[in-house]
């Protein structure tokens, strides 16, 4: 038996500044949705880790509206529910008879059940609306089971990865990463030129780390008047009052960033998965996604189980993402095909490829487990 991993969907309104565009994302998910449904007799579960639905990469102008706009270019000013980006993606949230893939049916008929795992960008969302698009008599059977953490089962562990993130782990209220997306997504999402050097420069010169990133992503979107944050509940939030929310603590400054998310750039979470598995030694296998880059890393250890230092053979492997970017590389998941349906045999990446200008799904590479 198989079990699939999927990570890093961002599936917006097609909004401009959404990752997530159907008329260039959507076939290659629904590829990877048709290779779910044809091989379902052979997939126990799926899990999405997390950000399968994006409530972030939206403007700071943009406002709640009653009703999902029909034209595509005003979308842009629009602030979603999750129930207005199913609405949104037909094709992927409701059942097609076509066989073209779609969520549905996959949940419908893989042999197990459908697991989520919340992320950054859909931190918010209550196990009632992810699963308000599924038809009544499917949610009864197979009612997605979602997790606010991680997921479990037997020697698989797996998260989002943003825990380790100091702008975008869990808080109490919304993490200053959403206030950085938003106000980045401004100006097209891009990352400030030179940033590291601009906030050591802006915190050396007395401002805060919260105030400092701000004023890096106004001078990147051309902002000369402070962020002003259009909320969900329909609320306007001052730059000031976002700063005073995210004052420098021990726990949130700009060395803490260096080491979180800086540290996650260039190691693409390996050093959390080995933090991991210390934290629970029966972990043999840790998959995350978040960074977009997929991965797979064996024997990553060795683990520091109290002393001497004792080698354990752990396997760590992030999904990459099924969205694009500025040039992205190929959409990539994770399967783990498990021996006598228990034990982890192998670790397969799939990527894909295209025939005749139809993505199909091509396997990647595969390790033994």
């Amino acid at each position: 038996m198989r079990d699939i991993f999927l990570s890093d969907l961002h599936i917006g309104v097609d909004a401009a500044t959404n990752l997530y565009l159907s008329s260039a994302h959507e076939p290659e998910l629904k590829a990877v949705l048709r290779y779910i449904q044809d091989n379902a007799d052979q997939i126990r579960n799926v899990v999405i880790l997390g950000d399968w639905i994006d409530l972030w990469m939206y403007r700071t102008t943009a406002v709640p509206m009653e009703r999902l706009p029909v034209k595509r270019e005003d979308r842009e000013n629009f602030l979603p529910t999750p129930g207005q980006i199913f609405e949104a993606n037909p094709s992927l949230f409701r059942k097609q008879s076509d066989g073209s893939g779609d969520f549905v049916t996959c949940i419908e008929n893989i042999t197990g059940n459908f697991y989520y795992v919340r992320g950054n960008h859909d931190i918010t969302v209550s196990d009632d609306e992810i699963n308000s698009f599924l038809p009544h008599d499917i949610a009864e059977d197979k009612k997605i089971t979602c997790y606010p953490d991680g997921y479990s089962s037997g020697n698989v562990y797996g998260e989002h990865g943003n825990f380790c993130s100091m702008v975008c782990k869990p808080c109490e209220s919304l993490p200053f990463g959403y206030f950085m997306t938003r106000a980045a997504a401004d100006g097209g999402v891009k990352t400030p030129a030179d940033l590291g050097a601009k906030l050591q420069a802006l915190v050396e010169a007395g401002h805060s780390f919260a105030d400092a990133m701000l004023i890096c992503i106004a001078d990147q979107v051309g902002r000369t008047t402070p962020f002003q944050f259009q909320m969900p509940d329909g609320t306007i939030m001052d730059a000031s009052e976002v700063i005073g929310r995210f004052k420098d603590t021990s726990a949130f400054n700009l060395n803490v960033y260096k080491r979180t998310d800086g540290l996650m750039a260039s190691d693409n979470l390996k050093s959390y998965a080995r933090d991991l598995v210390n934290a629970d030694t029966s972990r043999k296998i840790v998959v995350l996604g978040h960074t977009h880059e997929e991965v797979v890393v064996q024997d990553f250890m060795p683990v520091y189980v109290n002393s001497p230092c004792k080698a354990l053979r752990s396997t760590y492997a992030n999904c990459g993402f099924l969205c694009g970017g500025e040039n992205p590389p190929p959409s990539t998941f994770v399967e783990i095909v498990h021996a006598a349906g228990t034990e982890p045999e192998r670790v397969n990446v799939y990527e894909l490829a295209y025939a005749d200008d139809k993505p199909f799904v091509s396997l990647k590479y595969s390790h033994q487990a």
